[in-house]
């Protein structure tokens, strides 16, 4: 069969990218802003609030039903409102929370900013390489596949780290496909194809 080099190099799929977003704090200027406008629209917001009692207002303020939290992520970003769902796993906490009436502003703050970054990430990276593949996403951790076809991996590192810091990224990592990647691929065709065979 050959080398494991030989097997990366004919089966493997150009490089892998894993990145993964830094987690909001209070003292980040998105989610500071997020609280803010979500409490302007709640009519909770005092003249020159300070950031420390803005947080603590956040903290305190319950959002009473599913249809207001939706509402103020639409606020931020009309795409967030749709992940608000029993069937998400991304948004089924909030969605769990808001049912309940016990969802409050900086949870939902935390909610829309952490997504907004990940998006954020996806969508530089879809802009950057027309061949790039979203194949996994954990919470705040995604992984890409990109095609190596006249791309060096310096040329990714570099541009990736030119935009490390207005992307709010914790940490990344660029590599070639790995052996078990391969398998995992062939594995997933050989499934496929058994689920399209009677028994």
């Amino acid at each position: 069969m050959g080398s494991a080099q030989h097997l990366k190099n004919r089966f493997g799929r150009g490089y892998q990218i894993e990145m993964k977003v830094k987690h909001p704090t209070d003292t980040d200027t998105d989610v500071l802003s997020t609280a803010r406008t979500m409490l302007e629209c709640l009519d909770m917001l005092g003249d020159d609030l300070e950031e420390a009692e803005l947080l603590r207002v956040a903290g305190d303020t319950s959002i009473p039903n599913l249809d207001q939290a939706k509402e103020l992520c639409d606020v931020t970003n009309d795409c967030l409102s749709k992940l608000i769902t029993i069937d998400n796993p991304k948004g089924y906490s909030i969605y769990k929370l808001a049912s309940e009436g016990v969802l409050t502003v900086e949870e939902l703050t935390g909610f829309c900013v952490e997504e907004l970054r990940v998006k954020a990430l996806v969508d530089f990276m879809e802009d950057s390489y027309e061949s790039a593949i979203l194949r996994e996403r954990q919470d705040s951790k995604v992984r890409f596949e990109i095609s190596s076809d006249g791309l060096s991996i310096s040329s990714v590192f570099g541009n990736i780290e030119k935009h490390k810091e207005e992307l709010m990224m914790e940490d990344y990592g660029v590599s070639q496909t790995s052996l078990e990647q391969v398998f995992n691929g062939f594995a997933s065709v050989a499934e496929k194809e058994k689920e399209n065979t009677m028994d």
